[in-house]
């Protein structure tokens, strides 16, 4: 396994163990459980003949946009139906002032009208009429199925929580503050002063408790939170992200010091990370400041190879220096999901900062419009969200002089319905996530980008704004929504779209698996003379193409595009930069008064400063990575000169792979994050000569995976940064994780070898829960083998599982071969193709072999034809298992 400067997240997974009975007929389902139970089997297959007659099960091209009611099926971790509960959630007719939480059930009406109001300490409002056009985040269905987040922490990274809230499950053991440097001052994740309510407001956005009869419901209910406090600081470098606050309970370890011997010490990737999904609402830094970035570079790769996922606001700078997302550091980095903010209106907001890294937008309020000291602007039409709050005056239901702001806003001052930003939108997701990884606790950053990539809605879709309008180097213009090469539509305001809860647990819940991240670069090239000189108000400025075959021992479909652009100039505000390939184009870099405003925007502190970033674009997700790439700068409204000096790019590439309707599907990478089958009709082979790397685990839930050729755990990954100048720096960590093999509920069968050693945790191994395991293949006796002499993989069957030996005559049986121990129980199961040489007293010897075997068969189903009463009796050695004629 390899990546540039990165390694990507684990893929883990899981569905509702299905055992099959016993008995003569092999596809007859069994579940424990009864008539609810064959329900959830039933829903499953429903669901999964739904969507693969309207999204694309071949896993080619991006699926239509979701929606609708389809039902999620339950699975092994899914808990009881949720409905919440909550006074402040629904929609209250009777106070027409709170539109109830409308961002994640709307219930509101289409069109709110709020009176012009004066508060006591005379704030006010105008008279104005709020726009809800009806979205929302679609979770409901998926509450019903029973994904509330259960077993999830959350990490809020931001200026602390309220410990004592009631409406919010806090891990204190987990939650911390720290300095500037990163280290711990201290177990606890309160505010760094008594003003603070921001953590609070973003804690309930994610997980505030649902069903508990008080306040309000977070996206993810039944979800934990980790109080990080990170923002205590008092220079501008310091709001960089760093690496501590990423690596915090992410099952690195941990690093005391921000400096390169402390780094060096993180040398292996260790246990899963207790901190499943982290969000960062917090300032971040820009690159118009001299902050290195490439150590949280590798701190976001390394905790997403390692299982974690991370959501980072995009920032409410729009119509400031910082309005491009592009221009900030962390989210250039292809390891985090960057959300920006949509109203109730179904346009995004007026303060979102935009730009290619965008990967998606999330519902949040419009404008600040309810806590202007003046009346409100005439654009301001959307509703508010509420969320939990400090108590009394620290939080936003207050004011600054502890003066009740004026209405709307809720009676119970723990809460409030005044919280807004992308600071709302980036934990919404983050909440989004943890229920999907209770659904598939494999799911990994890589795979939440491939499925929200597309699952995710298209929403305003006669956009034309400013900032999603460009000219591209040829003449054409770009302008709203783009439909790229492979299908997916982008728009630097929204990403792929609004988030649809229920598209994407269903769409996990049909996900085979995701590979390996694979990297191709052009180096890092030089502009030559003639076409460095960038002048002011030239629209065409200077355009260099590259022509890019990818290797095909790397090559896959673009996920991530980074562009590296290094300039001088006089003023960095007026620059554009494009990046084209076909009839696909993204801009880069917006520049400062290309988006509605009269002039230049000033809060740049060293406009003169140049530029020397690493640019990200998700424009070109799903498309061929072979072709003629450009690059354009630009000043199309400026007034001054700049020299375009040096640029490369950087090709992220992988593909996501869904189960097929039928037949037979082989594996054709070499690396897969994980592994599932959820469907009775899959049947995903491992072909024979073939080695499969899973660095993650492997769950079979229904359908049938065979392995004909060898499938083992992936034992180290590479990271590799590059800087600037495009050098690289590889360091190897060691992966000694256990990898868990579960077969629960489908069909295991083949001729090969599966590896699945304990690792240093010791969770790893072969577990048949409630499946089967059926040496051979295709109706052929061979040799199955779990683990090697070398790489111990222990056998486990519980009371449900099943283990099938099929014998065609006293020379030609299947056998199980196990480097390891074997624990017994449930059935075993004999299947006689041949009898006429079976006598009395044949004895059938090592059709199981292993190094130690403890347990017994609860049931066994071995009957003969021929004499009445002839039957297998198993005889279980200390070493193995041996099968006897009997009468």
């Amino acid at each position: 396994m390899s990546l540039w400067r990165a390694q990507p997240a684990r893929f883990l997974g899981a569905l509702k163990p299905v055992a099959r009975e016993p008995g003569s007929g092999d596809e007859i389902p069994f579940l424990k459980g009864g008539k609810r139970a064959c329900l959830r089997c039933l829903l499953l297959i429903a669901l999964g003949v739904a969507l693969c007659a309207g999204a694309g099960c071949s896993g080619d091209g991006p699926a239509p946009d979701a929606g609708g009611g389809a039902d999620v099926p339950r699975n092994t971790f899914a808990g009881e139906p949720f409905s919440p509960n909550d006074p402040y959630f629904p929609y209250d007719p009777t106070k027409p002032l709170h539109p109830g939480q409308w961002n994640l059930h709307n219930q509101a009406p289409r069109s709110i009208h709020y009176p012009a109001t004066v508060a006591p300490n005379g704030h006010q409002t105008a008279e104005v009429t709020i726009s809800n056009v009806g979205l929302d985040a679609h979770i409901v269905p998926v509450w019903s199925a029973g994904y509330t987040g259960r077993g999830i922490i959350i990490g809020i990274l931001d200026n602390g929580v309220e410990l004592g809230h009631p409406d919010l499950d806090i891990v204190r053991e987990l939650s911390t503050g720290m300095d500037s440097k990163g280290i711990v001052a201290g177990q606890t994740g309160a505010h760094h002063d008594d003003s603070a309510s921001h953590g609070t407001n973003v804690a309930g956005m994610a997980a505030a408790i649902g069903g508990n009869g008080i306040g309000v419901c977070g996206l993810a209910p039944h979800a934990r939170i980790a109080s990080v406090v990170v923002d205590n600081f008092t220079t501008i470098d310091e709001y960089c992200m760093h690496p501590p606050f990423v690596y915090w309970q992410a099952g690195l370890g941990w690093i005391d010091q921000m400096d390169s011997a402390a780094l060096a010490r993180l040398t292996s990737l260790g246990s899963a990370p207790v901190i499943q999904v982290k969000n960062s609402s917090s300032k971040t830094a820009q690159f118009v400041y001299p902050v290195d970035f490439s150590d949280t570079y590798s701190a976001f790769a390394r905790t997403a190879a390692n299982g974690m996922l991370f959501t980072q606001a995009a920032g409410n700078s729009r119509a400031t220096e910082q309005q491009d997302a592009n221009t900030s550091m962390e989210k250039t980095c292809p390891y985090v999901i960057t959300v920006a903010a949509m109203g109730s209106d179904g346009r995004h907001a007026l303060y979102s900062s935009f730009g290619s890294p965008v990967f998606v937008a999330v519902l949040s309020e419009s404008a600040w419009w309810n806590l202007t000291h003046t009346p409100i602007a005439p654009y301001a039409n959307g509703l508010g969200v509420s969320s939990t709050d400090r108590f009394g005056a620290p939080g936003n239901n207050y004011d600054s002089n502890g003066t009740a702001v004026f209405l709307p806003d809720l009676e119970d001052l723990a809460y409030t319905n005044q919280f807004d930003g992308t600071s709302a939108a980036a934990p919404s997701l983050a909440g989004m996530l943890a229920v999907a990884k209770q659904a598939n606790p494999n799911l990994n950053l890589r795979m939440a980008k491939h499925l929200l990539a597309r699952t995710s809605r298209v929403v305003d879709p006669d956009d034309r704004s400013s900032s999603s309008t460009w000219t591209v180097s040829d003449g054409r213009r770009q302008s709203g929504w783009q439909t790229n090469g492979a299908g997916f539509r982008f728009n630097p305001d929204y990403g792929f779209g609004l988030p649809d809860v229920t598209g994407l647990v269903s769409a996990l819940l049909r996900t085979a698996y995701v590979t390996d991240e694979t990297v191709h670069h052009t180096g890092l090239l030089t502009v030559p003379a003639p076409q460095q000189t960038i002048v002011g108000g030239d629209a065409a400025g200077s355009t260099r193409t590259v022509d890019i075959t990818v290797p095909a021992s790397v090559r896959q479909s673009l996920e991530s595009v980074e562009v590296y652009v290094e300039l001088t100039g006089q003023d960095r505000r007026e620059v554009q930069v494009v990046l084209s390939k076909g009839t696909t184009s993204s801009r880069l870099l917006t520049p400062g008064n290309e988006c509605g405003q009269s002039g230049l925007l000033v809060d740049d502190p060293n406009p003169s400063g140049g530029i020397a970033h690493f640019f990200l674009s998700n424009a070109f997700w799903g498309e061929d990575p072979d072709g003629t790439w450009s690059v354009t700068v630009c000043s199309p409204t400026g007034t001054h000169t700049a020299n375009w000096l040096r640029w490369g790019i950087v090709l992220h590439m992988g593909e996501l792979t869904f189960e097929g309707a039928g037949g037979k599907q082989t594996i054709s990478a070499r690396t897969v994050l994980g592994l599932s089958l959820n469907r009775s009709g899959t049947h995903l082979q491992v072909p024979s000569a073939k080695a499969v790397e899973c660095a993650g685990d492997v769950q079979v839930n229904a359908g049938t995976l065979e392995v004909a050729g060898t499938l083992c755990n992936s034992s180290s990954v590479t990271v590799t940064r590059l800087d600037p100048t495009f050098s690289a720096t590889t360091e190897a960590l060691s992966y000694d994780r256990g990898v868990r093999v579960e077969i629960a509920g489908g069909l295991l069968t083949g001729s090969g070898t599966v590896i699945a050693p304990p690792g240093t945790d010791g969770r790893g191994g072969f577990f048949n829960t409630h499946g089967t395991v059926r040496p051979g293949q295709e109706d052929t006796v061979a040799t199955l083998k779990l683990g090697s002499p070398s790489k111990v993989t222990s056998y486990f069957q519980g009371r449900d599982g099943t283990l099938t030996i099929d014998v065609h005559d006293p020379q030609s049986f299947g056998r199980l071969e196990v480097h390891g121990t074997m624990t017994l129980g449930g059935t075993l199961r004999v299947i006689t193709a041949d009898t006429a040489n079976v006598l009395p007293g044949t004895r059938l010897e090592n059709v199981v072999s292993a190094a130690t075997v403890t347990g017994s068969f609860d049931t066994v189903w071995a009957a003969i034809s021929g004499p009445p009463g002839l039957h297998w009796r198993p005889v279980v050695r200390s070493t193995g298992i041996d099968l006897v004629a009997e009468l």
